[in-house]
Protein backbone atom coordinates (compact mmCIF):
# COMPACT_ATOMS: atom_id res chain seq x y z
CA UNK A 1 0.00 0.00 0.00
CA UNK A 2 1.32 3.42 -0.97
CA UNK A 3 1.83 6.00 1.77
CA UNK A 4 -0.41 9.06 1.61
CA UNK A 5 1.39 12.39 1.22
CA UNK A 6 0.51 15.13 3.69
CA UNK A 7 -0.10 18.58 2.18
CA UNK A 8 1.65 21.66 3.53
CA UNK A 9 -1.61 22.94 5.00
CA UNK A 10 -2.26 19.59 6.72
CA UNK A 11 1.29 19.49 8.08
CA UNK A 12 0.91 23.02 9.48
CA UNK A 13 -2.32 21.98 11.17
CA UNK A 14 -0.65 18.86 12.59
CA UNK A 15 2.26 20.95 13.90
CA UNK A 16 -0.09 23.39 15.62
CA UNK A 17 -2.05 20.58 17.22
CA UNK A 18 1.11 18.81 18.42
CA UNK A 19 2.32 22.07 19.98
CA UNK A 20 -0.78 21.82 22.17
CA UNK A 21 -0.01 18.16 23.00
CA UNK A 22 -3.03 16.92 21.07
CA UNK A 23 -3.18 13.13 20.83
CA UNK A 24 -2.64 11.44 17.46
CA UNK A 25 -6.19 10.11 17.51
CA UNK A 26 -7.57 13.63 18.03
CA UNK A 27 -5.33 14.91 15.24
CA UNK A 28 -6.75 12.22 12.97
CA UNK A 29 -10.30 13.28 13.81
CA UNK A 30 -9.60 17.01 13.35
CA UNK A 31 -7.52 16.80 10.15
CA UNK A 32 -8.81 13.67 8.44
CA UNK A 33 -5.19 12.47 8.11
CA UNK A 34 -4.64 8.92 9.42
CA UNK A 35 -2.76 9.10 12.72
CA UNK A 36 0.20 7.00 11.54
CA UNK A 37 0.57 9.16 8.44
CA UNK A 38 0.35 12.31 10.56
CA UNK A 39 2.90 10.97 13.03
CA UNK A 40 5.28 9.97 10.25
CA UNK A 41 4.97 13.42 8.62
CA UNK A 42 5.56 15.10 11.99
CA UNK A 43 8.65 12.97 12.73
CA UNK A 44 10.03 13.65 9.24
CA UNK A 45 9.51 17.38 9.81
CA UNK A 46 11.37 17.12 13.14
CA UNK A 47 14.29 15.33 11.42
CA UNK A 48 14.51 18.05 8.77
CA UNK A 49 14.43 20.76 11.45
CA UNK A 50 17.21 19.04 13.36
CA UNK A 51 19.37 18.78 10.23
CA UNK A 52 18.76 22.45 9.41
CA UNK A 53 19.71 23.48 12.96
CA UNK A 54 22.94 21.48 12.73
CA UNK A 55 23.78 23.10 9.39
CA UNK A 56 23.15 26.56 10.85
CA UNK A 57 25.37 25.76 13.85
CA UNK A 58 28.16 24.58 11.53
CA UNK A 59 27.88 27.76 9.47
CA UNK A 60 28.09 29.86 12.66
CA UNK A 61 31.18 27.99 13.84
CA UNK A 62 32.86 28.32 10.44
CA UNK A 63 31.99 32.02 10.26
CA UNK A 64 33.51 32.68 13.68
CA UNK A 65 36.65 30.69 12.82
CA UNK A 66 37.04 32.66 9.60
CA UNK A 67 36.57 35.95 11.46
CA UNK A 68 39.28 34.97 13.97
CA UNK A 69 41.58 33.88 11.14
CA UNK A 70 41.12 37.17 9.27
CA UNK A 71 41.76 39.14 12.48
CA UNK A 72 44.97 37.16 13.01
CA UNK A 73 46.06 37.90 9.43
CA UNK A 74 45.37 41.61 9.95
CA UNK A 75 47.49 41.64 13.11
CA UNK A 76 50.26 39.76 11.32
CA UNK A 77 50.13 42.24 8.43
CA UNK A 78 50.34 45.15 10.89
CA UNK A 79 53.40 43.56 12.48
CA UNK A 80 55.17 43.11 9.15
CA UNK A 81 54.38 46.62 7.93
CA UNK A 82 55.44 48.41 11.12
CA UNK A 83 58.93 49.75 11.73
CA UNK A 84 60.49 51.40 14.73
CA UNK A 85 61.84 54.92 14.60
CA UNK A 86 64.98 55.82 16.53
CA UNK A 87 62.78 56.75 19.50
CA UNK A 88 61.27 53.26 19.63
CA UNK A 89 57.82 54.24 18.30
CA UNK A 90 56.09 51.90 15.85
CA UNK A 91 55.31 53.53 12.51
CA UNK A 92 53.90 52.18 9.25
CA UNK A 93 56.56 51.67 6.60
CA UNK A 94 57.36 54.86 4.69
CA UNK A 95 55.96 57.17 7.40
CA UNK A 96 58.04 59.54 9.45
CA UNK A 97 57.86 59.40 13.23
CA UNK A 98 55.72 62.25 14.51
CA UNK A 99 56.61 61.65 18.17
CA UNK A 100 60.38 61.74 18.13
CA UNK A 101 63.30 62.73 15.99
CA UNK A 102 62.26 59.81 13.81
CA UNK A 103 63.30 57.92 10.78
Amino acid sequence: MRRREVSEAELNQILKLRERDTSWLSIQRKTGVPRRTAKHAYEEWQRRQSIEELKAARVNVATEALREHVNSLVELAKFFTAQECRSGHKQPLGKRCAKGTGT
